[in-house]
């Protein structure tokens, strides 16, 4: 936890937590859920299975967003991409976005990013076992599998949406002015010739 929230103005409460839970400390045992849910070898194979969108609309996710600095650079592909200079068929700018959020995801969740992913999947997998609901415990052990693992990360679905959810976030003006042109109809925003009216 020290680790991770550096922006803490006082460290007083997370250092008397660390004090009081060391002695349970025992960083070489896995943890319980591990006791609990089954081995899945390849779990980025199971991806297919998983209804992300109803797995994390329960979840808090704020103190897992990814910093504006960081997403910067992917924020700025994207927009490239969502307004190209010629027609290109909305399939293609959709693929293309997808493959710079793998390409975020892939880049930004490594290291202590990753682990504080997967110890969060790993509670969550846990906290839905024991409380009966088998379909979302199955769904966040898969990611947490992913994230523990040493497979690559950039087509994890949670890990995906995370990147969007923070762009959103971070860029919330984009997102509208994104969804008003949407609205817009094609010829007012077009030429013949697919160049983009200012």
């Amino acid at each position: 936890m020290l680790d991770f929230w550096t922006a803490i103005g006082s460290y007083a409460q997370l250092e008397r937590a660390r004090d009081l839970l060391e002695s349970y400390h025992e960083p070489d045992r896995r943890p319980y859920v591990y006791d609990l849910m089954p081995e899945i070898e390849y779990p980025e194979r199971h991806f297919s299975e998983l209804d992300i969108e109803k797995l994390l609309e329960e979840m808090d996710l704020s103190w897992l967003r990814f910093g504006k600095e960081e997403l910067s650079p992917y924020h700025e592909k994207i927009k490239t991409i969502e307004s190209p200079l010629l027609v290109v068929p909305r399939e293609v700018q959709f693929e293309r976005g997808l493959d710079v959020l793998h390409d975020a995801a892939e880049s930004l969740c490594v290291g202590a990013k990753r682990f504080l992913y997967a110890r969060f999947f790993e509670e969550q997998a846990m906290a839905f076992k024991l409380s009966g609901a088998e379909d979302m415990a199955h769904w966040a052990w898969i990611i947490a599998l992913n994230l523990a693992g040493r497979s690559p990360v950039g087509k994890n679905p949670a890990v995906s949406q995370l990147v969007r959810y923070s762009i959103s976030f971070h860029w919330n003006e984009d997102v509208l002015s994104a969804r008003q042109a949407e609205q817009t109809p094609e010829r007012e925003r077009r030429t013949e010739s697919g160049i983009i009216l200012p």
